[in-house]
């Protein structure tokens, strides 16, 4: 909670114009975003803003520095506090029993926390370039309502019984100094308090799971159900942090992730040749600020145009050049 706290995005009234993220994408979203249909023949939906689950995260390295970040915070802990020495080996094999091989692949598969990107860097080169079809999607701006953020947030985790979208802006780690970018937040402290808070959870599993009778198949299916629980509520709320940390080398992107947890995803079975799940940001799409890409073609850019201010959905259109 101290890290989404954090983490959490806000900003004054006179900085809105200047410094509200957009969403860079291709043309395909943007026409999901703006139509009332689900690709079907026969249902009409009213269009959201999708959040797409952490196992399609397109980064092998998603969510690594976090586990270095618990290393270096385990390893620090021991030596100060006189405790048996906490290895990298330590942490790398507690973290493997809630997401894997963490330092290479970093994302849990069976994941309930779901992820879309922002950026503050506008009109950024490498951002069209990456993120929006090599100049020929666009960059979608969402009014502030969209999203409520505030700046006297108080209830970070889950998003809990709360309609509301908070924005969490991504932490740069300088892989030479070893250290958060420019952070004025102590994440050691937080940071040895998981780690404690793991190594424990662990230890009172391994003595319960002593005391089951595993000859009772009945007993010990329901205990390993119970376990199977507790750790995937902590890996996400790991994961709700976890992906707010990265190297120094993606600061360009000036990142700002929507991050929010469900249990009940819908599937796209139409945009991808193996269904995904994702969930929808239940706010209505209005007020958009639309930027296209240069290098789209001077007939598509009137076709969009057309198109765009006929949904009303589209306040304002910054066609074909940036």
């Amino acid at each position: 909670m101290n890290i989404k706290s954090y983490c959490c995005y806000s900003y004054s009234k006179k900085e809105r114009d200047k410094e509200f993220p957009v969403h860079y994408t291709k043309l395909n979203t943007l026409k999901i975003l703006l139509s009332n249909s689900d690709g079907t023949k026969n249902k009409r939906v009213t269009p959201k803003l999708r959040l797409w689950n952490t196992a399609y995260m397109n980064d092998s390295y998603e969510g690594g520095v976090f586990g270095k970040l618990l290393c270096h915070a385990a390893e620090n802990c021991s030596k100060s506090k006189g405790e048996s020495n906490a290895t990298t080996d330590d942490v790398k094999k507690l973290l493997q029993i809630y997401f894997g091989n963490i330092m290479e692949v970093g994302t849990q598969i069976d994941s309930e926390v779901y992820i879309t990107s922002f950026s503050k860097a506008l009109n950024s080169f490498q951002m069209w370039n990456i993120y929006a079809d090599d100049e020929k999607g666009c960059a979608i701006r969402f009014d502030d309502d969209f999203f409520d953020i505030k700046d006297d947030y108080h209830d970070p985790i889950e998003d809990a019984g709360r309609n509301v979208y908070s924005l969490y802006e991504v932490q740069y780690y300088d892989v030479q100094e070893e250290k958060i970018k420019d952070s004025k937040h102590n994440f050691d402290i937080d940071l040895v308090r998981i780690w404690k808070n793991l190594r424990k959870i662990e230890e009172i599993i391994g003595t319960l799971e002593k005391s089951v009778d595993k000859q009772n198949e009945i007993k010990f299916a329901l205990f390993k159900n119970a376990i199977f629980e507790v750790r995937s509520f902590v890996a996400d709320r790991l994961n709700e942090i976890r992906f707010l940390f990265k190297t120094q080398s993606y600061e360009y992107e000036k990142e700002l992730r929507l991050i929010r947890c469900s249990r009940s995803p819908k599937i796209d079975e139409d945009n991808f040749k193996i269904p995904r799940l994702y969930i929808g940001v239940e706010r209505d799409i209005d007020n958009l600020e639309v930027t296209l890409g240069r290098k789209l073609e001077k007939q598509k850019v009137k076709d969009f145009n057309v198109w765009l201010r006929c949904t009303g959905k589209v306040k304002r259109i910054n066609g074909g050049d940036y």
